[in-house]
């Protein structure tokens, strides 16, 4: 009955996953789901099951880690509050 669970939390993950959009939290919950299809597949002898996720741990991994630079590099800029004002006091005249 404890392996059913940790089958079910593992599938929770899988379906968590396909919901997200960004990346990181992505690739997250895909290694969560991984170490729980692990843990459930070694104890009820699955191999196709835990052999598949060991296989795609690294992989998560990879891109997580590829996820996270990238999100790193991108720079957000604020919004600024200049955009839309009607004072143009800042504008230099080229004359």
């Amino acid at each position: 009955m404890c392996w059913d669970v940790c089958g079910y939390v593992a599938s929770g993950l899988v379906l968590a996953a396909f919901y997200m959009k960004n990346m990181v939290p992505l690739r997250i919950a895909a290694l969560a789901s991984n170490l729980a299809f692990i843990a459930y597949g070694l104890a009820l002898g699955l191999t196709p099951i835990w052999l598949l996720h060991a296989l795609l741990v690294p992989l998560n991994g990879w891109r997580l880690v590829e996820a996270a630079r990238l999100r790193s590099k991108t720079v957000r800029r604020p919004a600024s509050p200049e955009i839309g004002r009607s004072d143009r006091s800042n504008v230099a005249i080229a004359l």
